[in-house]
């Protein structure tokens, strides 16, 4: 898999020659539109039409040079992008433009998702919309202009797409949308169009505003919301409740903003989380050029593979061992701990019942310990044969949230965040993306953080269950975002 330089100057001298390899291979793609291959497929009252080609076939380069994702990308800070890197380190996509965009309110997140289905019933496997949605799917009490930027929810398919997978090899895809019935010469002349308005960008890339190094931002505050005498009487409030028997279990999260001197590259953020990201899947999702969710998250929500789902339940929380010693110690602790295992055990009677709803039958397997970068967690796997009429909106409805991020019974749970919070979650822990008619892969967005205009907005929860302490949950949201404030404060 793609391996990612460790110092900021090695990252500046190879996007220096990736913004090259990006041109180029932007000149090449469009002057040879007119004989790539192509595949296009109908859905009233649009027609797609996906060039696509192995990048090596226009881009010729050392091994060594080989772009990445990750560094295509760089070339585009003002240009909606996607990144998505499954958690195995397989599969590997970069998005970059819109051929075409599906959004909307909380409410409708159903109907989105089925558009999409209804989207790609007739493409290859290989198109996908890229999104997400809100964490609330109902219209939400708190809200406020940290989201102003961000749809509640969105799907996107990227105009430019480069398809890696574990051996490096690397497919570029340019999908155009034009009207049902016109001819595949019109959709060429339209892709070298906005292929020949992209190569614009690659040439003023050097010249926008955003900020490309990480070490020049400077952070000159910082303000948590809720601040920690807020948060120890949220978890005071939420023990009572769980001691009164309304709930079993709530998950209590925490936005830290940092402001900086000047605009970054999100992309640039995500790139130094990468070294905490072994077992994770990482994202970039910037639908508009204001604003950019970026995370490197545990926690898959489900995966489906036509008529197969996935899914898994993920609870319990301990840092990494300084030592293989002290790290062997640290998993046991966790393994054995009752509270954590109380806390997990809420998580997989939920997926169990669920998947009891959802499908044909399914299994679930042992508990172990999920071995991250710097964190491990309790974790187990479920996977079943999902019912006929079982499609993504209702696998998301019936999921989402989970009491890894929501709480249980969940209606309590979720009523409680909404009244003590006292911010918005955003997209902070909602189901993030991509999907087509046959298959789909969604995580949820923990780990993760807003960046928007000069500010860096990082979010982490802590499950509060009988037992839990106001502190000790303090210092653990505080160890989660750990990697974003190594990277910002150039620790």
């Amino acid at each position: 898999m793609s391996s990612y330089p460790d110092t900021e100057q090695t990252v500046d001298t190879v996007v220096d020659l990736q913004a090259l390899h990006a041109g180029m291979l932007l000149q090449r793609l469009r002057s040879r539109i007119t004989q790539m291959p192509s595949c296009c497929w109908n859905a009233s009252p649009h027609m797609f039409v996906r060039f696509s080609v192995p990048v090596d076939e226009l881009v010729s380069c050392a091994a060594s040079d080989v772009p990445k994702p990750i560094y295509w990308l760089m070339q585009f800070p003002t240009v909606p992008r996607i990144y998505w890197r499954d958690r195995l380190g397989i599969h590997e996509y970069a998005g970059v433009g819109i051929t075409h965009c599906i959004q909307g309110c909380s409410t409708s997140v159903p109907s989105l998702v089925r558009y999409v289905h209804y989207c790609t019933g007739n493409a290859p496997d290989h198109v996908r919309y890229y999104g997400g949605m809100r964490f609330y799917t109902c219209n939400p009490v708190l809200s406020d202009t940290v989201w102003s930027a961000v749809p509640d929810a969105a799907f996107t398919m990227p105009l430019l797409e480069f398809e890696y997978n574990d051996h490096d090899a690397c497919v570029v895809h340019c999908t155009v949308m034009l009207q049902q019935g016109q001819s595949l010469s019109a959709a060429r002349h339209k892709a070298a169009e906005q292929l020949e308005h992209l190569e614009r960008h690659v040439s003023l890339a050097h010249n926008t505003v955003v900020c490309s190094d990480i070490q020049q931002t400077a952070v000159m505050s910082r303000v948590n919301a809720p601040e920690h005498h807020d948060w120890r009487r949220n978890v005071r409030v939420a023990l009572r409740e769980i001691e009164s028997g309304r709930i079993e279990k709530v998950v209590l999260a925490r936005r830290a903003t940092m402001l900086c001197r000047k605009m970054l590259d999100p992309l640039r953020l995500l790139h130094q989380l990468m070294p905490y990201s072994q077992h994770t899947t990482a994202f970039l999702l910037s639908l508009t050029s204001d604003a950019a969710m970026i995370g490197t998250t545990p926690e898959m929500l489900y995966k489906r593979s036509g008529n197969i789902i996935t899914t898994e339940a993920i609870a319990g929380t301990r840092r990494r061992g300084s030592t293989p010693s002290d790290d062997e110690r640290m998993s046991q602790e966790l393994y054995t701990s009752a509270k954590d295992r109380r806390e997990h055990a809420a998580v997989q009677r939920y997926v169990a019942a669920v998947l009891d709803e959802i499908t044909e039958s399914f299994t679930i397997g042992s508990v172990d310990v999920l071995q991250l970068a710097h964190l491990q967690h309790l974790y187990a796997e479920c996977s079943g044969k999902l019912r006929p009429e079982i499609d993504d909106a209702a696998i998301i409805a019936r999921l989402h949230p989970t009491p890894a991020v929501g709480g249980l019974p969940r209606p309590p749970a979720l009523s409680l965040l909404e009244r003590i919070e006292g911010f918005d979650r955003g997209w902070y822990a909602a189901p993030v993306g991509w999907l087509n008619a046959h298959a789909a892969e969604f995580a949820v967005a923990i780990r993760s953080a807003l960046v928007a205009e000069r500010c860096v907005h990082a979010f982490s929860g802590a499950g509060i269950v009988a037992g839990s302490e106001p502190e000790t949950e303090w210092q653990e949201i505080e160890m989660k975002i750990t990697p974003i404030l190594s990277a910002l404060y150039n620790r």
